[in-house]
């Protein structure tokens, strides 16, 4: 929980951990999926999609449910994180026992595993891998024991336990379960029957989590067979051609080449994301020889290549290193092969140790110190991210909201929720704060008229730059103004003491009007305009007016204040506005501020602001 709260205090870049915590947040509340209004299109989280009165995430609910279920013992999301840590140290001494037969042995495979880097950050973000690892870890270690001691209990529950991790994450759970079913048919290969009583007890083990698994599937996507992962784009699966991850975020031409590179990319990291690094590889590949050709730990050692084989077929694991996941996350794709090399990697160092506990004292704090040095590179890295995102978020989460507020984001990273505001998260529709999308004004008034008792507000975004997606400078409190000619109010601050010029452009006209900045000795005005149809005009102490017209054909109305040079050679823009109209028969529809914005200090401001009248 500390290592979560101070590498991410406001998640990572990685946006599935909003989806993950908005399951578990739906799953609290005792739902099975997030609300969909009617107005589903302005609520549409990240990586979902739409169906009927509700959505469907594309993730599968093992590891939400865990974090889900500790929120609500322990009062906070990221106990779930420490749950799932806690689990997988755990089971990888029960593993590393099995394993290596030695408590000392376990327990040294245990620190090695717990502290690789890759381990360290998993543990602090809201993604499944750790979980699934964890579950797949109490498999072998149950598998393991129960085929020694012919225990069906043991085999009992690691068949559920396996089932479990199906649903979780089924391609990692074949990569990892395929060399441990291998062992156990060669083991047992003249005894028949007790492997057949054995597989036997293991289905039975993994009936109930495999049944709820079809069930979810039927319930999410209308077939027991079709995993929710393919909803959005049948195109996000196993094989080369043609891929993509959402629909609209590009296409990926994945060819062997490219299986290829991103498969070397993934296994260099994983040469540095292991505790100790290369020294561990070293270690581990010593500590296998060390095993007769029987043993479990060689077969485990195994999925050191069936992950990489596996994933050479998934387009995902090239993408990962294109986006640049694992530099700030670690290889999470091969997050399992940590692993087997922790546990022979212990039995590797401890065969050193024996030979020259000098020497292997060197090789411990060689270790440590090439793993420091990557955790904290990540650390840094990830902090940056951290500091982007409170330079994003701005004011949006320091706003003192009224108690049913209906908060409008702007879309900075397509048409979705969650993505990047991983906060904005709808459980329940009956949430204090209700999060939508800014789209166009008719579709926003829409969501308003649909959440009538709500107050609406707008985050308003400053455009990207080469530096950033862009980021929130305020948040507006909005009023919704309706009928056939409205009045609003034209809200100047910090007037210059010269004379100024508005022109209001609507249609093919710009009308412009001069007063005199000397009349509002305090800096601000407040300037009547009506607005309706083929009527937007300013009202008030104007000096004088005139009309032209323009190339202008939208029907909004921009407002723009400029400050009038004497000599009359240049004018000065001073500050400018856009009024979003939506003219529905005879009426129209506007979303305007209900109050002056806060100013800095010397601002020019200009803001046409709901009526006071």
């Amino acid at each position: 929980m500390a290592g979560s709260l101070s590498i991410f205090p406001l998640f990572s870049d990685n946006n599935d951990e909003a989806v993950y915590l908005l399951m578990a947040d739906t799953y609290a509340q005792g739902s099975l999926f997030p609300p969909a209004p009617q107005e589903w299109e302005a609520f549409r989280p990240w990586m979902s999609v739409h169906a009927g009165d509700h959505f469907v995430t594309r993730y599968t609910p093992v590891f939400p449910a865990v974090v889900a279920a500790a929120s609500r013992i322990f009062g906070t999301h990221r106990a779930g994180l420490a749950v799932v840590a806690f689990a997988a140290s755990g089971t990888a001494y029960l593993l590393a026992l099995q394993l290596l037969g030695s408590k000392k042995r376990a327990l040294l495979a245990a620190i090695f595993f717990s502290l690789s880097p890759m381990v360290l950050i998993q543990s602090t973000a809201f993604l499944s891998y750790l979980c699934s690892l964890a579950l797949l870890q109490g498999f072998a270690a149950m598998l393991i024991a129960g085929i020694r001691r012919d225990s069906r209990l043991l085999l009992l529950a690691g068949g559920f336990v396996v089932g479990v991790s199906t649903f979780a994450r089924p391609f990692e759970t074949v990569l990892f379960l395929a060399p441990l079913l291998a062992w156990a048919g060669w083991l047992l290969r003249a005894h028949r029957k007790r492997f057949l009583a054995s597989t036997v007890l293991i289905a039975l083990g993994a009936a109930a989590p495999l049944v709820a698994m079809f069930l979810y599937f039927d319930i999410a996507t209308g077939s027991p067979f079709r995993f929710p992962f393919n909803l959005l784009s049948d195109r996000d699966s196993v094989g080369f051609g043609l891929k993509e991850m959402v629909p609209g975020f590009g296409i990926t031409e994945y060819t062997p080449g490219r299986a290829f590179e991103g498969m070397v990319r993934h296994l260099l990291y994983v040469s540095t994301w292991g505790f100790g690094g290369l020294v561990l590889l070293g270690l581990a590949f010593w500590g296998a020889r060390k095993f007769r050709a029987g043993h479990p730990a060689r077969w485990l050692g195994l999925v050191i290549l069936t992950i990489p084989l596996g994933y050479f077929f998934f387009w995902g694991s090239y993408g990962a290193t294109e986006w640049g996941g694992p530099r700030r996350f670690g290889p999470y794709y091969y997050l399992v092969m940590i692993t087997p090399l922790a546990i022979l990697g212990a039995r590797g160092f401890s065969s050193v140790w024996r030979w020259d506990r000098r020497v292997g004292g060197l090789t411990a704090i060689g270790m440590l110190a090439l793993s420091s040095l990557v955790m904290i590179k990540a650390v840094e890295e990830n902090r940056s991210y951290t500091e982007g995102r409170r330079k994003l978020y701005g004011p949006l989460f320091e706003t003192n909201y009224e108690r049913n507020a209906l908060v409008f984001l702007p879309q900075l990273q397509g048409g979705w929720l969650l993505q990047p505001f991983a906060h904005a998260r709808n459980s329940s529709l009956d949430a204090p704060t209700l999060w939508a999308l800014e789209r166009t004004i008719e579709e926003d008034v829409d969501v308003v008229l649909e959440f009538g008792d709500r107050v609406p507000y707008l985050a308003v975004a400053h455009p990207e730059d080469s530096q950033s997606i862009g980021f929130i400078t305020r948040v507006d409190r909005l009023e919704l103004v309706r009928g056939r000619r409205v009045m609003v109010n034209l809200a100047l601050e910090n007037l210059p003491p010269q004379k100024v010029r508005v022109d209001v452009a609507s249609g093919r006209k710009i009308d412009s009007f001069t007063l005199d900045g000397a009349q509002f000795p305090s800096g601000s005005a407040r300037l009547p305009l009506r607005v309706g149809e083929g009527a937007n005009q300013l009202m008030g102490p104007l000096l004088s007016t005139s009309t032209r017209v323009s190339r202008r054909e939208e029907r909004d109305v921009e407002v723009t204040l400029w400050a009038l040079d004497p000599g009359g050679d240049s004018d000065t823009l001073l500050a400018e506005d856009e009024l979003r109209i939506n003219y529905r028969g005879p009426n129209v529809e506007l979303l305007v501020p209900a109050e002056v914005r806060p100013l800095r200090a010397g601002e020019v401001s200009m803001s046409v602001i709901a009526s006071d009248t």
